[in-house]
């Protein structure tokens, strides 16, 4: 059953009530570590050059021909991503890991947007954004920005000022942006 807006806004919110983060930018490597991940960097490109990131997740007990197959996660990203990237690659596998968890399961991400049309693939988005760009941070952001010239001659843009407040990829904060209404 697919996810409504509203409930991995909710869900994004309780992952960060339950692992105390409190401040931002919103620290995903801690969040990924904390939950017991591997964090990985990898050229993708002998693989496939369009794959930026992935979320391997073994969660059973099982014992496979001798070989114990216990838990393993692991988050590997390429290694040619900008660290607001890396942060916000790290921010959609957490949401594959919340909403579409099973014992065993692996998710590979991107660049091209072409996997946005799975289902799952935009529940991983939405839960990213909202992780990392609450509503509620987001329109207080914008507010203290639309009404501090300081902000406006340190910034070019809104959309520059919430990329550098939430070190989020430009493109992922003008979308987010646009998402809640709060541009001009």
């Amino acid at each position: 059953m697919p996810w409504t807006n509203e409930q991995i806004a909710e869900n994004a919110s309780r992952f960060l009530e339950e692992q105390n983060a409190v401040r931002f930018p919103v620290d995903t490597y801690s969040l990924a570590r904390g939950q017991g991940f591997k964090l990985e960097w990898r050229d993708f490109r002998q693989i496939d050059s369009d794959i930026i990131g992935m979320i391997l997740v073994n969660d059973s007990e099982k014992i496979i021909e001798g070989v114990n197959m216990s838990a393993n996660r692991i988050i590997a990203m390429s290694d040619a991503l900008s660290e607001a990237e890396e942060r916000y690659i790290l921010a959609h596998e957490l949401g594959h890991f919340r909403l579409h968890r099973q014992p065993l399961f692996a998710f590979s991400d991107r660049e091209s947007q072409d996997n946005l049309n799975d289902p799952k693939e935009r529940e991983a988005e939405r839960f990213a954004r909202e992780l990392m760009m609450p509503e509620r941070a987001m329109r207080t952001a914008t507010t203290l920005y639309e009404g501090d010239a300081q902000y406006k001659s340190m910034f070019t843009s809104l959309v520059e000022y919430i990329s550098a407040m939430f070190f989020v990829p430009l493109e992922k904060a003008g979308f987010r942006l646009n998402e809640l209404g709060l541009t001009a």
